[in-house]
């Protein structure tokens, strides 16, 4: 599966229509009888124990939301349907939605009048009851910058009511919440807060940022039915692919030999302990055989702590971080071997010193390499250091 941007989305979505010629409107009434599946599945017992008050705006998500609510009716009639917005601007398949589902209930309020939040919620909370669950179908990916009234006060009213005992599903986004890469996008914002989000095609950037878990709640995927194979082959994502990797199980007559190799590059003196705790968890995962190349002052905390690892000091003497003349020594005793997979950058620090070290290290080995910590710190600094592991395929980062 691969993490999507807004664009990407925006892209599955056309191609949906024009390449495979499935209708916009099969695609909203997949999308909210997904939405409506994972509420069901999630709230377990008879849905007529539980009052729903559907948040629609008159986009293609207040549409999926218009489904939703339809589907709910099937099976129970405590279901409220509040539309946000100017009802002259609904999209032609959010207006059909509309319209089928405006002749299976009166239920259905048009909000875009009542501006204020003490007068929102004075309304809407008359169809407050225990165990109220709040769809939230007002706005999706299309999201740019600050909500605007009467949008944002009635996001307010449904964090209040969460607030109160409410439990929020969001459609595809939470209302406000802008799908960016760009940290300074996605922070800050005013957004409905939510317990589940039923996100469409693939998780989208912004969603990763862990500040975004108390927004987002727990996160849950819907296809609309396809294949993830088949909507990975409909973009050209330009961000990362989520691989499903399995670690194989170790045979019961393996040895060290047959279970990978990894050399720790890594230590200083102000952050040695980084390193240790790299080295256990490289441990705990079951590499079999594991060498930390460090300074010469920390050889002695290495066989300390983690006896089971081999430390090569390095002759640096009292010198407390990595510096280019280590590489000699290194590569004149074939250190490193062209199977090794290097995990570099844990503890390393952003030192003078160390960039020099690292901008000959990258230019010099070829192996499989996580990069870490310090390593991804001097990097992003350095233009020259992104030129050398451009293109490679080999490279794992593990920013945090």
């Amino acid at each position: 599966m691969k993490i999507l941007s807004s664009y990407d989305a925006k892209v599955i979505d056309e191609k949906l229509q024009r390449s495979c010629g499935i209708d916009e409107i099969v695609l909203m009434e997949n999308a909210g009888n997904d939405v409506y599946l994972v509420i069901k599945n999630i709230l377990g017992e008879s849905l007529e124990n539980y009052n729903f008050l559907i948040f629609c705006g008159v986009g293609n998500n207040g549409g999926d939301g218009f489904v939703v609510a339809r589907k709910l009716l099937s099976q129970t009639k405590n279901v409220v349907v509040f539309v946000v917005g100017d009802r002259e601007k609904f999209t032609e398949s959010s207006k059909k939605n509309f319209l089928i589902l405006s002749t299976l209930t009166k239920s259905i309020y048009f909000l875009d009048d009542i501006v204020g939040y003490n007068d929102l919620y004075g309304f809407v909370k008359q169809f407050f009851r225990v165990n109220t669950i709040i769809v939230d179908a007002i706005l999706g990916i299309g999201v740019r910058g600050d909500l605007r009234e009467p949008i944002l006060s009635v996001v307010r009213v449904i964090n209040t009511l969460r607030s109160e005992g409410a439990k929020v599903f969001s459609v595809d986004l939470p209302t406000g919440f802008v799908s960016s890469f760009d940290k300074g996008d996605v922070l800050g914002k005013e957004t409905v807060i939510s317990d589940y989000t039923i996100t469409f095609f693939g998780i989208k950037a912004g969603m990763f940022l862990p500040e975004m878990k108390e927004v987002l709640g727990d996160i849950k995927v819907s296809t609309l039915g396809f294949s993830e194979e088949f909507l990975d082959d409909l973009i050209d994502s330009k961000v990362f692919h989520i691989l499903g990797v399995e670690i194989p199980k170790r045979k019961v007559n393996s040895d060290k030999w047959t279970n990978g190799r990894v050399v720790f590059v890594g230590g200083s003196d102000r952050y040695f302990g980084a390193l240790l705790l790299a080295i256990k968890a490289a441990s705990k995962t079951g590499v079999g055989y594991i060498s930390a190349i460090v300074l010469e002052k920390f050889n002695s905390v290495i066989k300390s702590f983690v006896p089971d690892v081999v430390s090569i000091p390095l002759p640096s003497g009292n010198r407390g971080v990595f510096s280019e003349e280590d590489i000699s020594f290194i590569v004149e005793n074939n250190l490193i071997k062209d199977e090794d997979v290097v995990v570099i950058g844990n503890g390393l620090t952003t030192d003078e010193k160390v960039r020099g070290f690292l901008k000959k290290f990258l230019g010099f080995f070829n192996n499989i390499l996580v990069l870490d910590a310090d390593a991804l710190n001097i990097i992003s600094k350095d233009k020259k250091l992104k030129d050398i592991i451009k293109g490679r395929e080999n490279i794992v980062i593990t920013p945090h």
